[in-house]
């Protein structure tokens, strides 16, 4: 170990290229990683702020939220299913529309 400091301090020349670059492929990687648990708390966000015990999706939609569907036949099934106490609808606003005389962007989604 003391080999390599003294031979770091006496040509660090030499080593100013590998660190940089290892320095740059650091900072790659923290931004990514920051990237990807920033794109992963914006999409199950809305799921890990439900204060409910269970989620039911639609067998067509691929355990996505966005692609779920539950008719009214449906839900009247699942409220009949024992120990069910109450069920909600849960939306997703996709896009914003401008509504006359307000100056703020209105949330929307396709029903």
């Amino acid at each position: 170990m003391r080999l390599a400091l003294r031979e770091l301090r006496r040509s660090t020349r030499r080593f100013v290229p590998t660190t940089a670059a290892l320095a740059l492929l650091v900072m790659l990687l923290l931004f990514l990683g920051g990237l990807l648990d920033g794109l992963y708390l914006g999409s199950t966000g809305a799921l890990r702020a439900q204060d409910a015990d269970l989620v039911v999706y639609s067998d067509a939609s691929r355990d996505s939220v966005i692609r779920s569907r539950i008719d009214a036949p449906l839900r009247a099934e699942i409220e009949s299913v024992p120990g069910v106490r109450a069920t909600s609808g849960l939306g997703f606003a996709l896009v914003g529309a401008r509504v006359p005389g307000e100056s703020e962007l209105a949330d929307t989604a396709p029903s």
